[in-house]
């Protein structure tokens, strides 16, 4: 699913969102001021990209998810690159061979997951660059990756 360049403001929920077998990002957002209610999120890709990708959100606009349940075996499970206001209220990530979480310029994160695990990562098993807020991970692992956690 892709909601980029979207002009229009205001509020929008999507219920319950279900995504599994894309070839593209599971879920993108780029560059839309509305806020965007997502509700309780699973993504299942068997790899090549990335699983949930929030980019370039400088026009505002808040990213909610009630949970998540991400499991990527190839691309990175939860991207935040400019992302803006991003509040996840629980779940988990599970990623092979890249990040379970890469984070940079993104402000007012309001996150909280029960498990996060990173297998075999190209990169850090989770990066984050230049993001302020809040990270609470309760569990999980960060095992074979090329770089630091």
């Amino acid at each position: 699913m892709a909601l980029q360049n979207i002009s229009v403001g205001g509020t929008f929920g999507f219920g319950g969102t279900s995504i599994s077998g894309s070839t593209t990002q599971g879920l993108l957002v780029s560059n839309s001021p509305a806020n965007l209610d997502f509700g309780a999120t699973v993504v299942n890709l068997a790899g090549g990209t990335d699983a949930i990708s929030l980019q370039s959100s400088s026009a505002g606009g808040t990213r909610s998810f009630s949970s998540v349940t991400v499991t990527n075996g190839g691309g990175v499970g939860l991207l935040l690159f400019n992302a803006g206001n991003v509040s996840i209220g629980g779940g988990s990530i599970a990623t092979s061979n890249r990040a379970a979480i890469d984070a940079s310029g993104t402000n007012a994160l309001t996150v909280t997951l029960a498990s996060v695990s990173s297998t075999n990562s190209t990169g850090k098993g989770i990066n984050i660059d230049a993001a302020t807020g809040t990270l609470s991970i309760a569990g999980g692992a960060i095992s074979g990756s090329a770089n630091e956690a």
